[in-house]
């Protein structure tokens, strides 16, 4: 809930920084047995700041649930928000922005409606199970993050995406 906060002295002090707000998945277990996969993932994210990491792999291995213990670390410098988009269960590459758009409430499933939403907060998108989708997905994606560059992206596949803006991080087995 809110909280009052009091500033003490006469000194001009910046606004306080707060997370947004976090929509991820609570996993059912622990995370265990991936902590220098995800400490060199946290360091890809940090020193190359792509605009989106692809956490590749084969099936069955963990990506999701990889992807959701990376994004709840990162989501201390998402100021917007860091938002889940499952996307196993479509089957057209034409509905992906509009899942997008519906979980970051922008008015329509266009780009500029969805980097308006966005606006100028720094906001964190897991998309999950894209490699189904591919390639189509992946000039829509790119054509998002062009147009919100605030957005960033960590896309779960079985396969790079292949666009500008893309670093892959290959996830081996445990």
């Amino acid at each position: 809930g809110p909280t009052r906060v009091h500033q003490l002295g006469t000194a001009s002090f910046p606004p306080l920084r707060t997370p947004g707000a976090i929509d991820l998945p609570n996993p059912a277990t622990g995370f265990i047995g991936r902590e220098p996969d995800l400490h060199r993932a946290v360091t890809l994210w940090i020193e190359q700041s792509p605009r989106i990491l692809t956490v590749a792999g084969p099936g069955g291995i963990g990506k999701t649930r990889f992807a959701i213990e990376l994004a709840r670390i990162l989501a201390d410098e998402a100021d917007g928000a860091t938002v889940f988009v499952p996307l196993a269960p479509l089957r057209d590459p034409d509905l992906v922005l509009a899942a997008i758009a519906t979980k970051l409430g922008a008015a329509s499933a266009l780009p500029t409606a969805v980097a308006a939403s966005v606006g100028a907060r720094r906001t964190h998108l897991l998309l999950d199970n894209l490699e189904h989708l591919l390639p189509p997905a992946a000039r829509t994606l790119a054509g998002l993050v062009a147009e919100a560059p605030s957005l960033r992206l960590i896309v779960t596949s079985r396969e790079p995406l292949r666009i500008q803006g893309e670093a892959e991080f290959d996830l081996p087995p445990l």
